[in-house]
This record gives structure tokens, C-alpha cells and sequence, in this order.
């Protein structure tokens, strides 16, 4: 009988671990979001967007070297959470990683600045609340195609020439 208990409790302590835990939000955002897009009779992947909306922090287009050399594989972005009892997605960060340790935050895209015309129709036409727009939202930026992108993004406007 103590054997059981004991099993409950550990099995509680870990479902309690994943609910609160970042691997968890993530699983429990794509899955609830994909769920609710299909209801609306769309896909996540229907779902377009842009980076015009992304803050620098390096002026564009830059000529500090460690920047310009460097090549598109060195960057990386990184989820950033407003908590950490539940996380919640509050942005995606670009980072230049120089090596040794050393990173340099180069963009930033702080989730209310995404912006989904498809869900913004949605919203306007009441068919969806703003609660699931931010989940909706937070579920396509943390997808590994979207931070691809976005890398790609940050990568072009670094090298874009247009303003020289």
C-alpha cells in the first residue's frame, strides 16, 4: 500500500514537474493551438506572418565587423519566458554567438509585436478572443521553422546595403 502512495506522489510530482516546466508549455501550447486552428478550419502552417516588427539592437545595416563577418550558423535564437513557476512565451531574442561564451543580443521580438493578419481578421470578426491570439501566437514563434526565419531575417537586414 505505501508502494502505491509512493507511486502516486512521484507520478503527481512529475505531471506536476511537466505542467510547470518549459518542455510542458510547449507541449501543451502546440497541442491546444493546432487543436483550436483546425476547429477554425485552418492549420498552423496556414498561418502567415512577418518580422517588421522586430527591435535591433545594433544599428542597420551595421558595419562592426564582429557582426558582418559572421556567418548565418552563428546566430541563434533563444525563447525568453516572463516567469518561472509557469512560463509564459514573452518574446523570441536573436543572438550572435562570437564563441568562447560570448553572445550578443542583436534583435528582439517581444510577442505582442508578432503580429498574424489571419488572426488578426479572426479577432476582428470575433470569431476568436485575444487570449487565444497571444496563445496562437506564442505557438508559432517557438515553432523551429518561425526561429529559422527569423534568424534568416535578422542575417538578411544585417547584410542589406540598401541604406549605404
Amino acid at each position: 500500500m505505501n508502494s502505491m502512495i509512493a507511486s502516486g506522489c512521484l507520478l503527481g510530482l512529475f505531471l506536476i514537474g511537466l505542467f510547470f516546466s518549459k518542455a510542458g508549455y510547449k507541449l501543451i501550447l502546440n497541442l491546444s493551438s493546432s487543436k483550436k486552428m483546425l476547429r477554425l478550419g485552418y492549420k498552423l502552417e496556414d498561418v502567415k506572418f512577418s518580422f517588421d516588427r522586430m527591435v535591433y539592437t545594433v544599428s542597420l545595416p551595421t558595419n562592426q565587423p564582429d557582426i558582418m563577418q559572421a556567418k548565418k550558423e552563428q546566430f541563434l535564437a533563444a525563447e525568453e519566458f516572463g516567469s518561472m513557476i509557469y512560463p509564459q512565451l514573452s518574446g523570441i531574442r536573436v543572438l550572435l554567438n562570437a564563441g568562447h561564451g560570448n553572445t550578443q543580443l542583436i534583435a528582439y521580438l517581444p510577442i505582442e509585436q508578432f503580429r498574424l493578419p489571419l488572426l488578426d481578421q479572426l479577432l476582428l470578426d470575433g470569431k476568436i478572443k485575444a487570449e487565444l491570439y497571444r496563445q496562437i501566437c506564442a505557438c508559432i514563434l517557438i515553432l523551429p521553422s518561425t526561429k529559422n526565419e527569423m534568424i534568416g531575417e535578422v542575417y538578411k537586414q544585417i547584410h542589406n546595403k540598401r541604406f549605404s
